[in-house]
């Protein structure tokens, strides 16, 4: 195999960049989408869907860990084929590659939206998606482990930059906003958690990442850490905008942590800190598109057993662009497709058939 290809088929992760790869994932669409899905159905009581959803997390991890140690450096492709057979297995890698490809046309026209609406105000949004897809398809020719290791980094830089927020937040919630719940906002509760466990659907990719990965046996202790403290920040940045904006005013916002983050009075030494978190944010969001690209592409290449993957790199790229400008035009139509169609979907490819695996597996007792 020839090196410019190698990126594709070597080098490994440490159980540490695996989960941190797949956790960057859902911080990148909870910048979005996570204060409206556990404010709009459940309301003063949205932060304990939050809580909740920390319990369906720790839950599917455990299954995910399971998977990996079970089939040692296999990717999912291999991991379901064994499980279910050769051509039953195909037929659901093939479903998943639809799902990635879907996934990343829909999130990067999203995120080409929030940049001409709150960043680069009267830019052209084809232009900034054209950008994000050239550069998200140079980097992942450099492989797996470069892009971990930018991650890492842009996830320490997150977590540090919220918990800033959070403590910057305080002086301006109005307590009244979230309290008090009660057994009544159960129901709502429920609903919201399962909208929230949406932004952690791509956190099943550490699968498709199996056979990248060279030890997965540290994988399940360093994953319940993180998402320990993924869920503590998510708590406070929902109860941030229930206190700040309120329960009925978040529903309205399209990209209500924009807002929230410009609600702040900023000391004049801090008065630049918003453009700060806008790059930053916009760094999150095109990690968030290198990874799935990759995962797409070692999908195809697992499927089809392929040596070289560059001419699939320009199918990804024109897809990407093309499916990104016309997937749909407005705001509004945007979140409609993703509540009604995507958010579903992704809860079945993301939780439910890893768990029928899981299930199968250890029917045929070939799972421990």
């Amino acid at each position: 195999m020839s090196n410019k290809n190698a990126d594709l088929s070597s080098h490994t992760l440490s159980a540490r960049e695996a989960v941190v790869v797949v956790m960057i994932l859902t911080f990148a669409l909870d910048f979005r989408v996570l204060p409206i899905f556990a404010i709009q159905p459940a309301g003063f009581a949205g932060w304990v869907s939050v809580l909740l959803q920390f319990g369906y997390m720790l839950f599917f991890f455990h299954i995910f860990y399971k998977l990996l140690i079970s089939f040692p450096q296999q990717n999912f492709a291999q991991i379901v084929q064994a499980i279910w057979g050769k051509t039953l297995g195909r037929v659901i890698v093939f479903s998943y590659i639809l799902w990635l490809l879907l996934i990343l046309s829909f999130n990067i026209n999203m995120f080409g939206a929030r940049l001409s609406h709150s960043q680069y105000p009267g830019q052209n949004k084809a232009m900034l998606i054209a950008i994000f897809v050239l550069f998200a398809v140079i980097i992942v020719r450099s492989g797996i482990v470069p892009i971990a290791r930018m991650t890492r980094f842009c996830m320490f830089m997150l977590v540090t930059i919220f918990m800033i927020l959070i403590a910057l937040w305080l002086p301006s919630l109005r307590w009244e906003n979230f309290m008090p719940v009660t057994y009544l906002d159960l129901p709502n509760v429920g609903l919201g958690s399962l909208k929230v466990l949406y932004t952690g659907s791509l956190s099943m990719l550490i699968l498709v990442l199996g056979d990248k990965i060279a030890n997965h046996k540290n994988i399940r202790r360093i994953g319940y850490k993180s998402l320990t403290l993924l869920a503590a920040i998510k708590v406070c940045v929902v109860i941030a905008a229930l206190g700040i904006l309120g329960p009925n005013l978040v529903p309205r916002i399209p990209f209500a942590l924009n807002t929230m983050i410009n609600s702040i009075a900023f000391s004049s030494s801090l008065e630049r800190i918003d453009s700060f978190l806008g790059v930053l944010f916009s760094v999150a969001e095109f990690m968030f598109i290198t990874i799935v690209s990759f995962c797409f592409l070692h999908l195809i290449r697992s499927l089809f057993g392929l040596d070289r993957i560059t001419p699939f790199l320009v199918l990804l790229a024109l897809s990407l662009f093309f499916g990104g400008n016309f997937i749909g035009n407005t705001f509004f139509t945007l979140f409609e497709l993703e509540e009604a169609f995507i958010l579903p979907l992704s809860l079945v490819m993301g939780f439910a058939v890893p768990l029928l695996l899981y299930g199968t597996g250890r029917l045929r007792k070939i799972i421990h």
